[in-house]
């Protein structure tokens, strides 16, 4: 089977690529190039994470793990994807005073999305296509189905046309205010929004904050929590709930929890 793996330069998708060529698949390395801002320089001992000026150091590294493994290799220009989908996102976010996660939509619509469908534009053949994160293949499957559903409707359909259509799609744009709803969601997709009534369930040591975040010798890993947790309660306009429970099973275990610290520090 011919394979397009994404190369970041980093130890998972080398393993990837690597563990794919020796199952005696066809692989062939691909990295996408997201930095247009050639004209800016990196600054010196600074890493500017997966979006930068330094982008050009993951590709060489990229190339010497391809060169290494033996395999061909290619670098995709997926600037304007990049910048369609995931920066004008994420000023529009902050502009309507909410907390963006680019990575979301970037591992969703760009690396899983645009990069296999730029390399086929660009003459790529290939069956499958493989990165070195760790998806719900659940998730993979409802893309796909998306792309199909949209290639079938639209008379001229186009990799922007779809990227634009499912990249500014979320489950809470879809809720209509003044209707009755339960929303379960996490305390960092809850950033920048508000409701009348929030519960706050599990606030015990242990859980939130985390065993591991209380057994931590990095004193900011409590202090994220911490914040998240002030987040948490600022989202409620109305009322606020928070739970705890005096024994709860954990993982087949029961355990007797302590009230969350986080109840304590409130004045």
């Amino acid at each position: 089977m011919k394979i397009l793996v994404g190369l970041s330069g980093g130890v998972d998708s080398s393993v990837a690529a690597l563990l794919l060529k020796q199952q005696g698949h066809e692989v062939i390395g691909a990295t996408m190039k997201i930095w247009g801002k050639d004209g800016i320089a990196a600054k010196s001992g600074h890493k500017n994470a997966c979006y930068g000026p330094d982008e050009i150091e993951d590709i060489e590294e990229a190339r010497k793990i391809a060169d290494k493994i033996g395999i061909p290799y290619y670098v995709f220009d997926c600037v304007e994807q990049y910048e369609k989908i995931v920066l004008e996102n994420f000023k529009s976010e902050y502009l309507k005073g909410r907390t963006p996660n680019p990575c979301v939509f970037c591992n969703a619509y760009v690396k899983f999305g645009a990069l296999p469908l730029v390399a086929r534009e660009n003459g790529i053949e290939f069956d499958k296509f493989a990165t070195g994160h760790y998806a719900r293949i659940e998730n993979i499957e409802e893309l796909q189905g998306k792309a199909l559903t949209y290639e079938q409707n639209e008379k001229e359909p186009t990799l922007s046309g779809f990227l634009e259509e499912v990249a500014l799609v979320a489950d809470i744009d879809n809720l209509q205010e003044g209707n009755d709803y339960v929303v379960l969601m996490t305390l960092h997709s809850a950033k920048g929004l508000e409701f009348p009534n929030v519960y706050l369930a599990g606030m015990e040591d242990g859980i939130f904050p985390s065993y591991m975040t209380i057994v931590s010798d990095d004193h900011m890993d409590i202090e994220e929590e911490r914040r998240l947790c002030y987040v948490g309660i600022t989202r409620a306009m109305t009322d606020l709930t928070i739970s705890c429970a005096r024994q709860r099973m954990v993982r087949g275990e029961t355990q007797y929890n302590k009230v969350s610290r986080f109840i304590k520090e409130i004045p």
